[in-house]
């Protein structure tokens, strides 16, 4: 074999080894630059759980807490239904006054600003008082439903135990005594048309909520005590006046509740 052709042979092995271990020198590298990065890669991604878990776990002792859900109980006081009736051959107009009888209701509450004194509540709650009627007493299923602004005249803190609020909102009054035919009660001076009605109603109301002891708490959340004085005013009755082929005015629903709530924030709110 001449030189030349050694020498080309030699050439041509070398650049077959250098090809064959280029790679191997390559996957060695990306090893030991995965092998140097996933420390840092648990490290950003440990970092990254602890950050997310206490922004989520957000202690509610820093602050107030700005939501709130919870349930009353009460009794409610309706005035007079046909307020204004007239004594149909001369004689003294039967009231239909439901009186006071028991309510219970539900509530979520959403406070605004750092300080927590603004906020709106949606509220309902279900009560089924009773009217002397022509054919006896009478049911009549009664729910309200309201959206109300909440102000609280001192800027409350964490630890405090009473905090007062003012309630002032807008909703209706759902009447139902029954689906039928028109019904007429000489007597009350008045009639019902057979059908259900929601009434617009306005909300005005003042009470304080109460922070129970640490011990009483509910799986570490504040649970709270609420005690309320309200009344729902609807602008007309649901029955209608005989003598005046008109709808009689309006209606008082005086309530006294007491319920419970937990106060709560949810993602560092």
């Amino acid at each position: 074999m001449s030189r030349r052709s050694y020498r080309v042979n030699s050439i041509q092995e070398e650049n077959m080894n250098w090809s064959q271990e280029r790679p191997r020198r390559e996957l060695r590298g990306r090893r030991q630059d995965s092998e140097v990065s996933r420390p840092w890669l648990r490290y950003l991604a440990t970092l990254s759980a602890f950050s997310a878990l206490a922004f989520i776990a957000t202690p509610t002792e820093a602050q107030m807490p700005k939501y709130g859900a919870g349930f009353t109980l009460g009794a409610g006081h309706i005035t007079e239904l046909n307020s204004g009736a007239l004594g149909l051959g001369g004689g003294t107009p039967v009231e239909l006054k439901p009186g006071t009888g028991f309510l219970f209701g539900l509530h979520f509450d959403s406070w605004y600003g750092a300080t927590r004194r603004i906020g709106v509540r949606y509220q309902g709650a279900y009560q089924q008082p009773e009217v002397d009627w022509s054919n006896g007493q009478r049911d009549i299923d009664m729910l309200t439903a309201d959206v109300s602004v909440m102000f609280r005249p001192v800027v409350p803190e964490p630890e405090q135990r009473v905090i007062p609020y003012l309630a002032l909102g807008l909703g209706g009054v759902w009447y139902d005594l029954g689906r039928g035919p028109q019904i007429t009660f000489d007597s009350a001076d008045a009639y019902y048309d057979g059908s259900s009605r929601v009434m617009p109603a306005g909300l005005v109301g003042v009470g304080v909520d109460i922070l129970l002891p640490p011990s009483m708490e509910w799986h570490a959340t504040p649970i709270r005590i609420r005690v309320e004085v309200a009344d729902h005013i609807t602008l007309n009755s649901p029955f209608k006046q005989i003598s005046q082929a008109d709808r009689y005015g309006e209606v008082h629903h005086f309530r006294l509740t007491i319920g419970a709530y937990s106060a709560f924030s949810i993602f560092g709110d």
